[in-house]
């Protein structure tokens, strides 16, 4: 269904005695499409699933690898084999304007099986069409800023402002518009390399923040980045953590950078903020989770669904002009924004806000390098290798709406613990703020019996508590019992697991990785009628006997070893190799075979 629009939902009444028309079973397919792609878009969004990697196979040809996504009117884009082609022969091509291309992909239908009518239509017609293919369309266009995805939740919840942007690098600092009167908030400022120029950038600059503290007691936050280098695609990030120190329940405050305390230098270049820049923060009294969820569920439908019918872009394309009318690939890379479908949009944004609640780890400012702009949805778990052995921890929180009687059970929601399925160790210590002189707060945390210190802690919760580790889900439950009754708004557990591989299995250090074979050099350029051999290797399983077929008819010959001999005829030829025992387990290479200029 070609269609945009999801509504009305109207179904089909059958009754005895109903003459049934094309119309009718038209009605009935349309229903039951649009209510697949109305929750598509409401619980995906748009995006690429897996797949649409893109790559030059030379200075004219792009390679795109199959995949799947979904587009903004969440329709299946499905490209069921990988694509070899010109670029100069994708629609768009003629029209390009700049040397900077997005290549995007849509969901497209084409009617195929023409029949014969056995009864004339309205319109006369002797053929129809008896199916509908549904297929790939591939366009390339300029890039502008609107035919790139955009994110919806987050861009409500974080205040974004940009201090320096220009050719070669960008600088934002990110505040969230909402936070919690008893919890931590980080401001985070990210520099982006958005060029290949060989500069230095350095950055001082002066947030302050009236109503909060960072640990040494001040309202301001001070950032610095020192002379640093980054590739194209870099990212590096600072984080600062703050605690509101206000009274009320509910207060507003603004932050402000202000213009003469900014100084930034890119290259040779130095300049400043030519204005002030502020961001207001609204602060509730209520857990970041509830917090959250409340912006997340704020949303109306007609907000959600408003989005224009765009393309996927998968690629942005750089060319270089030789002349006129001849351009050559420079470079392929994803595009710099979020276009994948990691988990459910809800859920990837809510990890994404709960990110500035955090604790950075005690100390004043942290400092984060990034290798590139992709990164995996954020969560709350860091996993560190100890020789053998893997240890994840994080922060659970618990949050309370009612009051609670002596001997009364609170369960967290199931946690992932990130060590994988099998037995593992999990323990939690309940996190308790303790005021001491000069208002200045310090942290304890208390794992096993709580009651052994609880002359050292004011406001002492009487409670016991225990974990249930769900081995075959990787997840586990912390379940708290309350020894007296408690009027609180929550409780901060924070958690680390522990897991031991084990050493009679082969291959478990590496339980994390797919087992898989590749092709060392998956596309091969030859002429015609050479003879090469494909080279394949093994990962995290033992060498085994492969199975060679050559896709394309008058493809070429290869044998049972891998040695390919390559047709008379010019053209790109594809080979699926896959274990003889184990069929499920394949991959392909490519063959492009072109004449020696003479």
């Amino acid at each position: 269904m070609l269609s945009s629009s999801f509504f009305p939902f109207v179904r089909n009444r059958f009754y005895c005695g109903k003459l049934l028309t094309s119309s009718d079973f038209i009605e009935e397919q349309k229903y039951f499409n649009n209510k697949r792609r109305f929750l598509n878009k409401l619980l995906f969004g748009s995006g690429v699933i897996s797949g649409f990697n893109v790559y030059a196979v030379d200075d004219t040809t792009l390679m795109i690898e199959s995949g799947v996504a979904l587009d903004s009117s969440g329709r299946e884009v499905v490209l069921e084999k990988s694509f070899v082609g010109k670029l100069s022969t994708i629609e768009g091509f003629n029209d390009i304007k700049t040397s900077k291309l997005g290549l995007f992909v849509e969901y497209y239908e084409k009617e195929i099986n023409p029949l014969y009518l056995l009864a004339k239509n309205d319109l006369n017609k002797e053929y129809e069409n008896n199916r509908i293919n549904e297929e790939v369309h591939f366009t390339v266009k300029d890039i502008s800023a609107d035919s790139l995805p955009t994110v919806n939740f987050t861009d409500k919840f974080i205040d974004v402002k940009v201090l320096y942007e220009d050719a070669d690098f960008r600088l934002k600092v990110k505040i969230p518009k909402f936070t919690c009167r008893d919890c931590n908030m980080n401001v985070v400022a990210q520099l982006e390399k958005l060029s290949d120029a060989d500069l230095e950038f350095a950055g001082d600059w002066v947030v302050n923040v009236p109503g909060f503290v960072n640990d040494d007691g001040d309202n301001k936050l001070v950032f610095r980045i020192e002379k640093t280098k980054m590739a194209r695609g870099g990212v590096r990030q600072l984080t600062k953590g703050i605690r509101f120190e206000g009274v009320s329940a509910t207060e507003k405050t603004t932050f402000v950078a202000k213009a003469d305390s900014t100084k930034f230098t890119a290259g040779k270049s130095q300049t400043k903020l030519g204005e002030n820049v502020f961001w207001t923060v609204v602060v509730k009294n209520s857990m970041p989770i509830d917090l959250v969820r409340e912006q997340i569920t704020n949303i109306s439908a007609e907000q959600l669904l408003a989005e224009a019918d765009k393309p996927i872009c998968v690629a942005v394309i750089e060319l270089v002009k030789v002349d006129a009318k001849t351009y050559v690939i420079s470079s392929v890379t994803r595009p710099d924004v979020y276009s994948g479908i990691f988990v459910p949009v809800q859920q990837y944004s809510i990890n994404e806000m709960l990110d500035f609640y955090r604790d950075p780890g005690g100390a004043a400012d942290t400092e984060v390098t990034i290798s590139n702009t992709h990164q995996e949805s954020n969560t709350n778990t860091i996993l560190i290798s100890v020789f053998n052995s893997v240890i994840s921890a994080g922060v659970v929180e618990i949050p309370i709406t009612q009051s609670i009687k002596a001997g009364k059970v609170i369960y967290s929601d199931e946690v992932m613990h990130g060590l994988g399925m099998g037995d593992v160790f999990v323990d939690v210590g309940v996190e308790y703020i303790v005021q001491g002189q000069n208002n200045n707060a310090s942290k304890r945390i208390i794992y096993g019996d709580m009651s052994v210190f609880k002359e050292d802690l004011p406001g002492f919760v009487d409670s016991s508590k225990a974990v249930k580790v769900v081995c075959e889900k990787g997840t586990f439950v912390v379940g708290i019992r309350f020894g007296s009754p408690v009027n609180i708004s929550g409780v901060k557990l924070r958690w680390f697991a522990f897991k031991t591989p084990n050493f009679n299995v082969e291959g478990d250090s590496e339980r994390n990785e797919e087992r898989a074979i590749f092709v060392k050099k998956n596309t091969l350029t030859v002429v015609p009628n050479e003879v090469v051999c494909i080279d394949v290797g093994f990962n995290n399983m033992p060498t085994t006997t492969l199975k060679y077929e050559v896709v394309d008819k008058d493809g070429g010959v290869i044998d049972v070893n891998g040695v390919y001999n390559a047709p008379n005829k010019e053209g790109v030829y594809e080979v699926k190799i896959s274990c003889v025992n184990e069929p499920d387990i394949y991959t392909y290479a490519y063959i492009i075979v072109v004449k020696k200029d003479v």
